[in-house]
């Protein structure tokens, strides 16, 4: 590994450096949405089936996207969005929670050392602690999912209507905040590992 000679405190700055090109285009897509769905104007029009509304999205009938429009752009931002979410979203957190236990103490200086005391500890942990694992992967990944489902259906690529859409966005929320106390319990775990693995 080209890291492992590196210490913890710069190998963690380094992977924080590493997620700030990801945060550029993420704020791109973010503000892309933003424009679409709030400052851009719409206009209404009524016919025989009722009243039609047309956004750049596409036409909406009574808030559901009946017709829309996806353009090259929107398609570019969701991919953008996507690919960029993960580096953001979990980096910072993550590199905490795994490094964070071994930060000072002897014989985890290195960051290959400290690698190494994390797979052994995700290879023999207790079964409380693999099921916090599991649990932690999980969050994460319906987290991230829900989160890209409801940016696409604002770019009009999903068609999601728009309680859907605040519901996927509640289970991000709820996913985020469990992957996250999941991440605080794996850190607790890791110190009492660190504290029992030989140097």
């Amino acid at each position: 590994m080209v890291w492992s000679g590196l210490d913890v405190e710069t190998a963690v700055k380094r992977l924080r450096l590493l997620a700030i090109p990801f945060a550029v285009p993420f704020l791109a897509a973010v503000i892309y949405v933003a424009h679409q769905n709030l400052l851009l104007h719409s206009f209404r029009f009524v016919t025989w089936y009722g009243v039609f509304r047309y956004t750049p999205r596409g036409l909406e009938y009574f808030g559901e996207l009946v017709f829309p429009v996806v353009t090259g752009a929107a398609v570019l931002m969701g991919i953008v969005f996507v690919f960029s979410l993960p580096p953001v979203l979990l980096v910072g957190p993550f590199a905490d929670f795994f490094m964070r236990p071994f930060k000072g103490r002897r014989g985890f200086e290195s960051f290959g050392r400290v690698c190494g005391a994390v797979r052994s500890f995700t290879a023999r942990g207790s079964r409380k602690e693999k099921l916090l694992l599991t649990v932690l992967i999980l969050s994460v990944a319906l987290a991230l999912l829900s989160l890209s489902l409801a940016f696409l259906s604002w770019l009009g690529i999903v068609s999601v209507n728009m309680d859907i859409s605040r519901l996927l966005l509640l289970l991000f929320a709820s996913n985020y905040i469990v992957s996250l106390f999941c991440g605080v319990k794996i850190e607790q775990a890791l110190q009492k590992h660190a504290e029992t693995v030989k140097t």
